[in-house]
């Protein structure tokens, strides 16, 4: 039985303001730094060597508990804020390449590059990419540094838009690299989330194909007719993406050129509207072209459901690389790589953090956790005070009263509460449990777990 590690037992480490941030030299990077330092730091303490050890209240006996740093996963913009690289609008958009170029670069660099070395992001062979390591990092910093102190403002501009890195002072990047708990080459990590269903891949592509497909009186009105024949599990809650092809939102996403849906919704509605085109491409009267559009966004969907499918160890690296390659091969030839953003790129990264942990996690939950820090740091006015202080006191205290629970097992009900009266009779006499029996006791849920990945909705659980 392998216990479930839920959304209530992550705790927030740090509350900070935008304007206490900027006073601090590195900025967010600095303190992501700190934060880190205060589990991993050589000179200290490190969770690692020294561990923590953990009294057990059930036996009275105790565990040491190590740790070590796995992957610092986040959004695009948050890994390059905190390693102070150039970002998606760079020359050099990713962090993780020595020779990505982005496609928009007016300079000529891959075009006049004979080696074939310098490559443009919209490139689909994996084969291609050239890594950065920690030994090229450390260079890179090193340049940095010694150009800030003998360079003009103007020589070091340039310099930074050539290397893809910007000189942060007090930064994780320029802190000690050799000890640093934190390094883009060992833990930076791409959130697969952001990278389809946060304006990327996914809704570029719907955006693009739905363009299309317009030419042949298929609009998103089609697709919200069809939407609305399907009922999603009550588990899944408001976040279905039924009226994502409502008339308002529609005329959104034709403006916008993407398909304009949330993350939850997008993760909703992906398999819906594969079950659209594959019944499109079904169809006698379907056109070549169109049939060929739709081929490919099956493609898409084949992709994600790989993603997904990994974290139960039931997919390969070399068959995620081999179904995003055919994929990217396919998008770019039908609609040019003009309309491929950088997130496209970043799924050529996702099978090397699979052959590396095995699983790629998302961040749907920790999105969804923004909910909370906002509903107390919303009510506190005084901000001249502690406020940074005042909010993670609230919300660590609304963490520990919602600890219920934690560490269910498999098949368990979740947030399960006690049956009412009438329920509690129906089920003494449908299992024949007598009055005032303490050994089993009835409970009602929304929601159930019957295995280590699904759940179901509308439980009644007994034990």
């Amino acid at each position: 039985m392998c216990a479930i590690i839920v959304k209530a037992s992550w705790f927030e480490l740090c509350f900070i303001r935008l304007e206490t941030c900027k006073k601090v030299q590195g900025n967010i990077s600095a303190i992501i730094g700190a934060l880190m330092r205060t589990f991993f730091d050589d000179a200290s303490h490190h969770m690692a060597n020294s561990g923590m050890t953990l009294d057990l209240s059930h036996d009275g006996s105790k565990m040491k508990l190590f740790m070590t740093m796995g992957s610092f996963i986040a959004d695009g913009a948050a890994l390059h804020a905190v390693f102070c690289c150039k970002g998606s609008s760079g020359l050099k958009p990713c962090l993780l390449c020595q020779n990505i170029f982005n496609v928009i670069e007016v300079r000529g660099i891959v075009a006049g590059d004979p080696t074939g070395f310098a490559q443009h992001h919209t490139v689909p062979d994996v084969g291609k990419l050239v890594l950065h390591t920690a030994d090229t990092i450390a260079a890179i910093i090193a340049r940095l540094r010694f150009a800030y102190a003998t360079m003009t403002n103007g020589q070091l501009k340039e310099l930074q838009t050539r290397l893809g890195w910007t000189h942060v002072p007090g930064s994780v990047m320029y802190d000690n690299l050799v000890s640093q708990p934190l390094l883009p080459t060992d833990h930076a990590m791409y959130d697969w989330m952001h990278v389809f269903f946060v304006a990327g891949v996914f809704n570029v592509h719907v955006g693009q194909l739905m363009t299309f497909l317009k030419g042949y009186n298929i609009t998103y009105a089609m697709l919200h007719t069809y939407i609305q024949e399907f009922h999603w599990p009550a588990s899944v809650g408001t976040l279905t993406g039924k009226y994502a092809c409502c008339p308002k939102r529609a005329k959104s996403s034709w403006t916008a050129g993407e398909f304009r849906v949330y993350a939850s919704e997008g993760l909703s509605l992906y398999p819906l509207l594969a079950s659209f085109m594959q019944a499109l491409n079904a169809n006698a009267g379907t056109a070549a072209e169109v049939r060929q559009h739709v081929q490919y966004f099956l493609q898409l969907s084949y992709v994600i459901e790989l993603i997904r499918r990994s974290s139960r160890g039931t997919v390969l690296p070399a068959q995620l690389t081999s179904a995003i390659g055919l994929y990217l091969h396919a998008f770019r030839q039908l609609y040019g790589d003009g309309v491929m953003i950088i997130k496209f790129h970043y799924t050529l990264h996702l099978p090397m953090y699979l052959q590396k942990y095995g699983m790629l996690p998302n961040c749907f939950v920790h999105e969804r956790k923004h909910k909370l820090p906002k509903r107390f740091a919303n009510e506190v006015k005084h901000t001249k005070w502690n406020w940074d202080a005042s909010v993670m006191r609230e919300v660590t205290s609304f963490r520990l009263c919602h600890l219920d629970g934690i560490g269910a097992k498999d098949v368990s009900i979740m947030d399960a509460r006690p049956c009412k009266k009438h329920l509690q009779t129906l089920l003494q006499q449908e299992f024949n449990v007598p009055d005032g029996c303490v050994d089993v006791i009835f409970a009602t849920g929304r929601e159930a777990r019957f295995n280590r990945w699904e759940n179901v909705p509308r439980a009644i659980c007994a034990w």
